[in-house]
């Protein structure tokens, strides 16, 4: 999965973060269910905008 939450204890905050950009962090949030949410959303978002390469080999 591409989109990972994590607890950050020196901030108090759950975050989701983008692995494959180096952990780039994406949200904060207060609650590990809301985190997890949006995580999920996001790997949505990105299949829809960015199909597998295994799809894009097979186009080109």
């Amino acid at each position: 999965m591409r989109y990972q939450v994590r607890y950050v204890d020196q901030i108090r905050s759950w975050v989701v973060v983008d692995s494959k950009v180096g952990d780039k962090v994406l949200a904060l949030h207060d609650k590990e269910q809301s985190a997890k949410d949006a995580a999920w959303a996001e790997e949505e978002r990105w299949y829809k905008c960015s199909p597998p390469n295994e799809l894009n080999a097979a186009m080109g």
